[in-house]
């Protein structure tokens, strides 16, 4: 391993902190996702069945779109504004990692009725707490949750260009993870 890979160096050469700084120029929301790869290498003869108990798993969706009358003033109210939602939850679904069962794991369907059932249900304010209402409900939704990852954009700002938006993460750990 040469010192570029050491430090996180991307294919390409770049490093992982380059990405991260590339990424966050301009006024795009954007995001980085680093993948780590296991000790698990292809054509090692060891597949999901060989991994420990105790995998570690984030499931989730992303890019989930839904137009509401979530914000402060009575205009967005009237017209609606476009939100684009993403969920990560992690948590114990290693059983699912070596069954490859749905049975043994978080059903996707679930987590975006969930995120259409929580903007139905009242009008939000602020996306803090319509982020912070997801991760409740998804939480409350899988009792193996062990953190819950909301990040909610609102994407109806004209006047500061085609491609921004407002940005709110918001992170669950319910207690019975801690």
């Amino acid at each position: 391993m040469d010192d570029r890979e050491r430090e996180g160096a991307l294919p390409g050469g770049e490093s992982a902190a380059d990405a991260v700084r590339r990424a966050g120029d301009g006024k795009r929301c954007r995001e980085v996702t680093f993948v780590v790869t296991s000790s698990l290498e292809p054509g090692s003869g060891r597949d999901a069945a060989a991994l420990p108990r105790d995998v570690e798993t984030w499931l989730g969706v992303e890019g989930i779109e839904l137009t509401a009358s979530h914000g402060v003033y009575e205009s967005e109210m009237a017209r609606g504004n476009r939100f684009r939602v993403d969920v990560h939850v992690k948590g114990a679904w290693s059983e699912a990692v070596r069954s490859d069962a749905l049975r043994d794991t978080l059903d996707y369907d679930r987590i975006v009725e969930t995120i259409h059932g929580v903007s139905r249900r009242r009008r939000f304010h602020l996306i803090e707490s319509f982020a912070g209402a997801i991760a409740a409900d998804v939480a409350h939704l899988e009792p193996q949750a062990m953190e819950v990852r909301v990040c909610v954009r609102k994407l109806s700002f004209a006047n500061w260009g085609p491609d921004a938006c407002a940005k709110a993460v918001v992170t669950l750990r319910p207690r019975a993870a801690e």
